[in-house]
């Protein structure tokens, strides 16, 4: 029997893992420190998410071959499940791959993706060969208390940055909004403009014509007259 000690060690393992590779993978590739994630402390749920979803794999009763398979599309799976549910609910992207190749939605990545599936399958060995380790941590007094403590500020961390987050995003949203309809309504007047000095134009080019027809015709009525009057 799994018992519920060890699932939320490992949720809490994966959370802070995951948010030290982040911070490393990321740092690096911009050259400054970044805290990354949706929340403001050291973890990353959608880790401790892949972390546990692994475990539980790896203490599965079927083919090693359909684990590495399984463990392999998790992170991608959580993925996507994540992202598109913030995007399409709360309007709020937690990350961003357009601008990557063969990316689909923003949400997920082909790049991106086999790294962690590597990341996934190295840790699933970690997990399946040292798991015993997770028992003996939990024998510690000193660990139950660390993890009360570290899941008292996840969550009142998750409900200080969900409720920001949205509110940005929705605040975000508007400002976007707002630019779009000013710049149809610029669009608007530019072509409404566009559209008075044309037929301002045209008026005036008809007005030419047809003082031209005028002069024309009073020339040929004063030609009549005079021939009628000789």
């Amino acid at each position: 029997m799994i018992e519920l000690t060890s699932l939320f060690f490992i949720f809490a393992l994966g959370c802070i893992v995951g948010w030290i590779i982040e911070v490393i993978f990321r740092s690096i590739a911009a050259w400054n420190l970044i805290n990354p994630g949706f929340l403001k402390g050291p973890y990353l749920p959608i880790y401790g998410f892949s972390f546990l979803f692994i475990y539980l794999v790896s203490i599965a009763n079927f083919n090693s071959f359909f684990k590495i398979i399984i463990v392999m599309l998790i992170p991608t799976i959580l993925e996507y499940i994540a992202g598109s549910i913030f995007i399409k609910k709360y309007g709020v992207p937690l990350w961003d791959y357009s601008n990557e190749k063969w990316n689909y939605k923003g949400i997920i990545s082909f790049k991106f993706s086999l790294c962690w599936a590597f990341l996934s399958v190295i840790t699933y060995l970690i997990i399946k060969n040292y798991s015993y380790l997770i028992s003996i941590a939990l024998n510690y007094n000193i660990t139950i208390f660390l993890l009360i403590i570290a899941y008292i500020l996840i969550v009142v961390d998750f409900i200080y940055s969900f409720r920001r987050r949205i509110i940005l995003g929705i605040n975000e949203n508007i400002e976007i909004i707002n630019k779009k309809v000013k710049n149809a309504k610029n669009k608007v007047g530019e072509k409404v403009n566009i559209a008075k000095g044309a037929i301002h134009h045209k008026a005036k080019e008809a007005h030419k014509i047809i003082s031209e027809k005028i002069k024309a015709t009073k020339r040929v009525k004063s030609k009549i007259n005079e021939r009628f009057y000789r």
